[in-house]
């Protein structure tokens, strides 16, 4: 049965009075991860990759944070040079730890945004994994997924690349030797012949107007 509206009464007249309510906000955070370059890019040995996670409190309340970065999969291929460092003291941030996480917690307070930024940098050839730098934020204790999703804002991945794969690697050098070309490379073999016959009947026709 549907509640019966209270009434007030005073000289004979009476009037509903509404029924008490109650209000709970309710806290939601959304989580999101980007990295410098931007993920699918490739990347070098001793280039550095900067992450950057991201915490955004939405909801109309404080909302707890207690995720982990999953990043063995960068550290097969990479070395950690900086952070990780909060933006706020709101986020405690600890690790990486010997399975490769980083483990941020605390509270944010309604409509608060902050991050947690890393960077590491690319380690030589004879020093990598899978050449795969691949990380994904997930909650505490969560598996990580086996691959990172196109559309999946809380993972990021770069292919590790040598000069010698790159199809723009040594552009314009022509043999790959890395010195630059000369001049008879440039205009070829068959230029070259056309050269040399117009020089020679220049000489010949210099013989015929002295003679």
């Amino acid at each position: 049965m549907p509640d019966v509206p209270q009434v007030t009464c005073e000289d004979g007249e009476c009037a509903e009075v509404p029924p008490p309510t109650t209000s709970h906000p309710v806290g939601e955070l959304e989580t999101a991860k980007s990295a410098d370059p931007e993920s699918g890019a490739t990347v070098r040995a001793d280039q550095e990759v900067t992450y950057v996670l991201t915490f955004s409190s939405v909801g109309e309340a404080s909302v707890a944070v207690d995720h982990e970065d999953v990043l063995s999969g960068v550290l097969d291929d990479a070395t950690l040079v900086d952070g990780p460092t909060a933006s706020t003291p709101a986020l405690e941030v600890s690790g990486p730890d010997d399975t490769g996480r980083i483990a941020v917690s605390g509270v944010l307070a309604a409509g608060d945004v902050e991050t947690v930024t890393y960077t590491v940098r690319v380690l030589p050839e004879d020093e990598r994994g899978d050449n795969l730098l691949a990380n994904f934020l997930v909650g505490a204790g969560e598996d990580a997924p086996e691959e990172c999703g196109a559309e999946d804002p809380r993972c990021t991945v770069h292919e590790v690349v040598d000069p010698s794969d790159d199809p723009g690697a040594g552009a314009g050098t022509g043999s790959g030797s890395g010195l630059p070309r000369t001049g008879l490379d440039v205009v070829g073999p068959a230029a070259a012949a056309v050269l040399l016959l117009t020089a020679g009947l220049l000489a010949v026709t210099r013989r015929r107007s002295v003679g």
